[in-house]
């Protein structure tokens, strides 16, 4: 992910979490540069583009403020927010991956049907641990299709994959469709996410889709049941 989408998604975050209010003053630039170590241009960049969404207002002479923006905006901002990744949804946090493994196989049945391609398509599949602040949260399981990204290497996913979707391959991710459950723990989720034996995980199963409507994703999360949260917005 750029520099620049990390200061916009930190800030962006901070409004959709409410910590930013409405009318609300941002830090001077300077101040920006310094927390994250980055030019004047970087954080110029990452305002311009929150100007663009309609989060915030420049007005000159008094500063940058956040823009008093309504209800329906920012539950909308809410949903989109849960289609970013794990790197996204935690900026101003160290995330690193531990892989388990990395490599090429021949779609079963179902992994062909969510990602809709061929039974013995090739795939990816992509096992890993994730760390917030070095503290194990989640181990995931992911299938992505070989003919949309011909390329990934270990270093990509050992980063945030959908930074490189986004910012490498130049796709734009529309969606995702989710399921959200608890399980039992199995041994897997025991020894790397440091729970005992009578604790639960709650899995997430996703198929996440790109705005051509072609399926990029068909994955299992299984997260730390005390450092999970899932929000929602119903509409009647």
């Amino acid at each position: 992910m750029t520099k620049y989408n990390e200061i916009a998604n930190y800030i962006k975050n901070k409004i959709i979490s409410g910590e930013y209010k409405a009318n609300d003053k941002l830090p001077f630039e300077k101040e920006m540069c310094e927390k994250f170590n980055a030019s004047k241009m970087t954080v110029k960049k990452a305002l311009d583009l929150l100007v663009l969404e309609g989060l915030i207002v420049k007005r000159r002479g008094s500063g940058t403020f956040v823009k008093d923006i309504s209800e329906e905006q920012i539950e909308d901002l809410t949903i989109k927010n849960q289609f970013t990744g794990l790197t996204a949804s935690n900026e101003g946090h160290k995330v690193e991956s531990l892989i388990l493994d990395f490599k090429i196989i021949s779609a079963d049945e179902i992994i062909a049907q969510n990602l809709k391609i061929e039974k013995e398509d090739f795939v990816y599949l992509i096992h890993r641990v994730r760390y917030i602040d070095e503290e194990p949260t989640v181990i995931e399981k992911t299938y992505m299709p070989l003919y949309l990204f011909p390329n990934i290497k270990k270093s990509d996913v050992e980063g945030s994959i959908y930074s490189y979707i986004e910012d490498k391959m130049e796709y734009k991710i529309q969606s995702s469709h989710s399921t959200v459950r608890a399980r039992k723990s199995e041994q897997l989720d025991r020894e790397y996410l440091k729970l005992k034996i009578d604790e639960p995980i709650i899995e997430v199963e996703r198929i996440g889709y790109l705005d051509n409507g072609k399926v990029f994703e068909y994955s299992f999360s299984r997260h730390r049941y005390d450092k999970f949260e899932f929000k929602a917005i119903i509409v009647r």
